[in-house]
């Protein structure tokens, strides 16, 4: 999973299963910060300081306008991965020959100053997710009501266009409509006599 970075999404981020410890590993970055890390929840995080230089030889040495550029795909392409941890740092590999050693985050703190804001990160990217797929939704329910209110419309014009007023022979040879008129009549006519049975006449 991987974010973009900009002013409205600050953070690059994927996730990462180490098969040492089967834990679930979050590889970030934080622009505003110039900070590199991974973190394990609840507690655990391994960071550094990446100015352009760092970020730059740990690519491969690449062209410095490149170097924005290459880093947001390596996140969106999840190529980095943890070669060791330990309790005083973690070292990632990108392209399986680059490699950077991050130190562990001590201060407790620290920590969880940085897993909140990580929480709070992936929170907000989820709530937005979803008021995206409920726009989408709210749209396309839209666009169908619109479609089912205008068919009939569509449907009943050109028939309106070929009925002679009042003329029940007409209606006869639209079976397709779907209502006999004639039958309707008569029913009216016979609820009628049913009702006066003396009074009533049959209705023209």
């Amino acid at each position: 999973m991987a974010a973009s970075s900009s002013a409205a999404y600050p953070v690059l981020f994927f996730t990462q299963k180490r098969a040492g410890d089967d834990k679930l590993w979050v590889f970030y970055w934080l622009s505003d910060e110039s900070k590199f890390g991974i973190a394990s929840f609840p507690d655990t995080v391994y960071e550094m300081d990446a100015d352009r230089d760092t970020r730059r030889a740990f690519l491969g040495n690449i062209a410095k306008s490149l170097v924005e550029e290459y880093w947001e795909t390596m996140f969106e392409e999840g190529r980095t991965k943890i070669k060791q941890v330990n309790d005083e740092s973690a070292t990632v590999c990108y392209a399986f020959k680059h490699f950077l050693e991050l130190p562990r985050v001590d201060d407790a703190t620290a920590r969880r100053q940085r897993i909140d804001r990580l929480v709070k990160f992936f929170v907000d990217e989820a709530l937005e997710k979803k008021r995206m797929e409920q726009g989408k939704q709210q749209q396309t329910s839209v666009s169908n009501n619109w479609s089912t209110n205008r068919q009939p419309q569509n449907t009943k014009s050109p028939i309106k266009r070929k009925l002679p007023a009042n003329s029940r022979k007409a209606l006869r040879k639209l079976p397709t409509l779907g209502l006999n008129f004639d039958d309707v009549i008569e029913e009216d006519q016979q609820r009628l006599r049913d009702m006066h049975p003396i009074d009533t006449e049959p209705l023209p």
